[in-house]
């Protein structure tokens, strides 16, 4: 090969990766350019889109009483996470009276992007799929979203411009053995091979990390103090799960008074009353791991000690939640 036939190779070369850099520099800049076009009307185009799906699937609603308009909740399990909201909301769905969206919608910790009428959806679609009437004359619309406990006050201020009257469920547990069911069931989902034991195998780093990104959903005294701020006491219902673990009913019936149904109904409708729901893998917590939460969560359970010490199983705190608890 001549050294004039190799120049021209290597220019050649030169050529196409000048041209390709230069194409592939263009391409960005245009996908940039659609994107930010895309982002500019997406809002509108999704809020016109789920606005004629939610009046399709409205149309659809067959024998339920005047409802305001958008279809909202009457009432929110707003968490925590493996303290017992499924259970909660799988067994007021058996009540006649109460009809919840099945699942977690989480539309205002991770789909607040988009429109009301995506959340009203969820309720219209629920409600559609209802075969049988159930005492519509005093039916109580409802959702469970177990990680609305740690939403910011933003988020918060905007449930109550949305739904000023709404009724809430907090749901707590001893935070330490929240926090290890959290990290149990976790892990487990993230790995198909032997998923009861994973979470043993895991770096301990991995586990404090995990434990401090989870740790507000914990923290019940700052989830209270937030909500308390925004919502008044009254519409705000916090429920221990160990003490309604010991009485299940009576837990269910102040759950019923609260959201404004009858606490009159045939047992043998309520199958899941004394059933459990959604048990994670069954790992007994190591004794370093045992030691580092309580560490952690040390003031909380005094606190949370001290907001039920006296107190049945459910609470709607009226007293500032910095009043002593007598």
């Amino acid at each position: 090969m001549t050294d004039a036939t190799s120049r021209s190779r290597l220019l050649d070369e030169n050529t196409r990766e000048w041209l390709r850099k230069r194409l592939s520099k263009r391409y960005r800049r245009l996908r940039g350019k659609f994107a930010r076009r895309l982002a500019h009307h997406l809002p509108t185009v999704s809020q016109k889109l789920h606005a004629a799906r939610y009046r399709a699937i409205e149309r659809r609603i067959v024998g339920l009483p005047d409802r305001p308009r958008p279809i909202l909740p009457d009432f929110i399990i707003i968490g925590a996470p493996k303290c017992g909201t499924s259970w909660l909301r799988d067994v007021l769905d058996q009540h006649p009276e109460v009809i919840s969206v099945r699942g977690e919608i989480e539309y205002f910790s991770s789909h607040s992007f988009y429109p009301v009428e995506w959340y009203s959806e969820q309720f219209a679609r629920r409600l559609a799929s209802v075969k049988k009437v159930r005492s519509m004359t005093s039916c109580a619309l409802g959702e469970k979203s177990a990680h609305y406990c740690s939403l910011p006050l933003e988020q918060i201020k905007r449930i109550r411009d949305l739904l000023p009257d709404v009724r809430l469920i907090l749901m707590t547990r001893d935070p330490v053995e929240r926090h290890w069911a959290h990290t149990k069931r976790y892990f487990s989902k993230r790995q198909l091979s032997d998923p009861e034991t994973v979470v043993l195998r895991l770096p301990r780093s991995t586990l404090l990390k995990f434990f401090e990104h989870q740790r507000p959903v914990g923290e019940f005294s700052k989830i209270i103090a937030n909500w308390r701020s925004v919502f008044p006491a009254e519409q705000l219902l916090v429920v221990s799960q160990e003490k309604t673990l010991e009485a299940p009913e009576a837990s269910y019936k102040a759950v019923l008074k609260h959201i404004g149904v009858s606490t009159d109904y045939d047992a043998a409708d309520i199958s899941m009353l004394m059933e459990k729901k959604n048990q994670g893998p069954k790992v007994d917590m190591p004794d370093d791991i045992a030691e580092i939460l309580k560490s952690l969560f040390a003031a909380e359970r005094q606190w949370l000690w001290e907001f039920f010490d006296g107190r049945s199983f459910a609470y709607s705190p009226r007293l500032p939640v910095d009043t002593p608890l007598e």
